[in-house]
Formats: C-alpha cells, sequence, structure tokens
C-alpha cells in the first residue's frame, strides 16, 4: 500500500493550517462580539474557534521556525527552551482536539433537546449553560491530557553527527547541550499500568462524546 500520499499531504500542514488559523481568527472576531455572546451553541462556537486557533498555531511556528533555521549554515540542536515548549504544546494540542469533539456533541445534544422539548429550553439556550459546558467539558478533557503529559519528560540526550560538527564550528550558538522529549520514569516503572489507567480514563470520557 503506497503511503506516499501521507508525506506529501504532511508537507503542506503549515500552510493548511496557515489558512485555517486565518479562518478561525474571522470566526473567533466575529463570535467575540457582545451581540453575538447570546446563546449556549454560539459560546461554544467561541470556544471551538479558539481551540482551533490553539490547535493550528503549532505548526505555523513551528515552520516558522524552520525557516529561520534554514538560514543558518548549519543545524544545531534546540534549545531547552524550544523543547519544553513542543513538550507542553503537543498536550495542548490533545486537549483541544478532544474538546473539539466534546463541544460538537454537546450543540448537537442542545439542538435535540430545543427541538423535542421547545418549552423547557430556555436553560438550555442560554448563554451562562454555554460557558458552564465549555468549563465543564475542558476540566474532564483535561484530565485525560495530563496523563498523557506525564507519559513524557525533557531529558538530556544524544548528539547526532550532524549537530556535533556543527557545534564544533559554532560552539558560541548554543549551550552545549542536547535534550529530547523521552518516555517519562513513571511510565518506565510501570508501563502497563499507567497505559490502562490511561486507556481507562480515555474510554470512560469517550463514551461522554
Amino acid at each position: 500500500m503506497d503511503t506516499q500520499w501521507i508525506f506529501d499531504l504532511m508537507y503542506y500542514d503549515p500552510h493548511l493550517s496557515a489558512v485555517s488559523f486565518l479562518v478561525n481568527s474571522i470566526h473567533f472576531v466575529v463570535l467575540l462580539q457582545k451581540s453575538m455572546r447570546t446563546s449556549s451553541t454560539n459560546i461554544m462556537l467561541l470556544a471551538i474557534a479558539i481551540y482551533n486557533l490553539a490547535y493550528m498555531a503549532y505548526p505555523v511556528i513551528n515552520s516558522l521556525k524552520g525557516m529561520y533555521d534554514d538560514t543558518k549554515p548549519c543545524k544545531l540542536p534546540d534549545p531547552y527552551a524550544y523543547v519544553f515548549f513542543k513538550w507542553i504544546y503537543f498536550s495542548v494540542q490533545d486537549d483541544v482536539r478532544r474538546c473539539d469533539a466534546f463541544l460538537g456533541l454537546a450543540m448537537a445534544s442542545i439542538r435535540t433537546f430545543v427541538l423535542k422539548f421547545p418549552m423547557k429550553s430556555n436553560t438550555a439556550t442560554s448563554s451562562s449553560f454555554g460557558w458552564k459546558t465549555c468549563l465543564i467539558l475542558f476540566l474532564l478533557s483535561s484530565i485525560i491530557s495530563f496523563a498523557y503529559l506525564l507519559r513524557t519528560e525533557v531529558a538530556r540526550d544524544n548528539w547526532s553527527s550532524e549537530e556535533w560538527e556543527c557545534y564544533e564550528r559554532f560552539p558560541n550558538e548554543t549551550s552545549g547541550k542536547v535534550y529530547a522529549v523521552v518516555p517519562s520514569k513513571l511510565s518506565q516503572w510501570n508501563l502497563y499500568m499507567f497505559s490502562r489507567v490511561q486507556m481507562a480514563l480515555d474510554g470512560t470520557f469517550s463514551k461522554v462524546r
């Protein structure tokens, strides 16, 4: 089975993410207006726009960093701050992607409830209900993402031959230390039990979708 198309598509990921970021920025500005923040569904749409902005920001940032790195004479390892940023941001992406699905299901449920019980829908369609729903779903999703975060950690790593050659040429351009995201000591200590806990949490909250 030819999978080359997947790599071809990944090449355009920063471009597609930039377009999506622009579109969601427009949605965010429109939905942020006071006149639009009057119903629960609009509040959820606003939250979805924020989540999409957060998810699409990393490919754009990483692409800009890659363009900056290409201007240098050789490749040096990423500094600790950027590796730490990537470590946190991957968990953020995992969180907001799940929240996006949760909110989509919540909006569909609210619309179904309004159609079936139009006389009892005042609470479900209020903006306060929308804010509370967004907060609760975000907290539930964050529990799973926190477990995902604990699976890895930022630690010292080995130099690649290319990076070491670059360091020898430009020793003042980096701290001389290499960092990477690796499996955490917690996950190594009891990988089986930890994965079971994460699967149980994911399976439990997936039923809410």
